[in-house]
Order: C-alpha cells, then structure tokens, then sequence
C-alpha cells in the first residue's frame, strides 16, 4: 500500500497536483516510515505548497529516522529541508522589518 500511495504521489507531483501528491505521501508514510521516497515526495509537495514548517516537519523526522538507524541522510531531504529554511527565515526577516517600520511609522506619525 505504501509503494502505491507513494508512486500516485510522484504522478500528482508531475502533474503539480500539489496538494494529492501531499496527501498520498503523507499517508504512504503512515504505512511505511522507512519509505525515503515517500518522505522526500512529502516534504517537496509540502514545499511547493509554500507549507514549509510541514515540510521542514518531515525532513527532521526523515533525519531522525537515518541518525538513529546509523543511515546517511537522503540528498535531496537535505536540499529540501536547507530550501525551507531559509525560506522560513526570510520570511521572519520580512516580517520583523514591516512589524519595526510600522512601530516606527506609528511613533513618527508617518501615513506611510
């Protein structure tokens, strides 16, 4: 079942549905935690979703799982995770810089 649901993902990935290709490697997890294919289909599709704390969720569990097993990570987990990072922490950036021009737009009266 896992191996099924896994590869409906990788076709819904190739057709940018997006969120089925989420769903089903979600679920291909549930049945097979050790599925990397699975876990790496579900991080990506999370990541085109822009769910990147979801994605990030998996990369770490996926991380987890190797360095308990004595494994070497995936490369493209690797990637994935490093993508929402960074993503993650621009879009912190952003949000702090608008919150700190606001405060200052509120202190100084300004329109803007």
């Amino acid at each position: 079942m896992a191996s099924l649901l896994s590869n409906r993902a990788a076709a819904a990935l190739e057709l940018q549905l997006f969120d089925s290709a989420k769903e089903d490697a979600l679920q291909a997890r549930r049945w097979d935690i050790r599925s990397v294919k699975a876990s790496y289909r579900a991080a990506l599709a999370c990541k085109e979703l822009g769910d990147l704390k979801e994605a990030q969720r998996v990369c770490e569990e996926h991380s987890k799982r190797c360095e308990m097993n004595g494994e070497d990570e995936n490369g493209s987990m690797k990637k994935i995770k490093a993508e929402a990072q960074d993503t993650l922490q621009k879009a912190v950036a952003e949000r702090n810089s608008r919150v700190l021009r606001y405060q200052h737009s509120m202190i100084n009266g300004d329109d803007n």
